[in-house]
């Protein structure tokens, strides 16, 4: 079913593991894929948490102070894309990102579906 959602274009939503937990999912047009899982993404928006540091990196290089939900939402550019931290739960930071094109390897591929 993957090769006709890479033919007719559909998007998918691909669930990403971290160590123990799920760590968020991307939703993009399929470009390749292999037998291990390993995906190449077209147009995707990526959501994933990550786990809070005491200071927070900035692309200027200069640490700042942990952020509060006061300040949120805040955006940094990292390459081509831009990321923004639009929530904060406990220890992890929500953070959403759009990219041109990602590949996922399959070691990290949870699930995948058809897009809502």
């Amino acid at each position: 079913q993957l090769r006709e959602w890479k033919e007719e274009k559909v998007r998918v939503k691909v669930w990403t593991r971290a160590l123990d937990q799920i760590r968020g999912y991307a939703i993009g047009f399929v470009a390749a894929f292999d037998k291990h899982w390993n995906l190449a993404l077209t147009d995707v928006d990526e959501q994933f948490q990550r786990r809070r540091t005491r200071n927070t990196w900035c692309p200027d290089r200069k640490l700042k102070r942990k952020y509060l939900p006061s300040d949120l939402p805040i955006e940094y550019k990292v390459g081509t894309s831009t990321i923004r931290i639009v929530r904060i739960k406990g220890k992890f930071e929500v953070c959403v990102r759009h990219v041109p094109q990602v590949l996922l390897r399959g070691e990290h591929v949870v699930m995948v579906a058809k897009a809502p």
